[in-house]
């Protein structure tokens, strides 16, 4: 007879995700080599590369746990720009207004 004991493992789901925008499909999927351009991996592939390395790490190699710490010092560099851009677009779009604002309170 089978067990009833729950297993220990990785765990298994089905993930369901619509994407709604061209620019959506395209940062999922990437660009192939087919288009003539350098070629650009989708999160898709990322994703699958980031969990091969995890596995890989979780049994000691230490070439993952080198490409862990790259993808954590790319990724923290990464945020940094874009939250540099947040500020200055911020900045642009409240710039009106601010000003708006300030005459009214003043």
């Amino acid at each position: 007879m089978a067990s009833t004991e729950p297993r220990v493992g990785q765990l298994r789901s089905k993930i369901e995700m619509t994407l709604h925008t061209y620019p959506s499909v395209l940062l999922w999927h990437g660009r192939g080599v087919e288009s003539g351009k350098t070629q650009i991996i989708g999160l898709k592939q990322y994703l699958l590369w980031c969990g091969r390395i995890h596995i890989a790490a979780g049994k000691d190699d230490p070439y993952a746990d080198d490409w862990l710490l790259r993808l954590e010092q790319k990724l923290g560099e990464t945020k940094q720009a874009l939250d540099q851009v947040r500020q200055r677009v911020d900045n642009i779009l409240w710039k009106p207004f601010r000003r708006a604002w300030t005459s009214v309170v003043t």
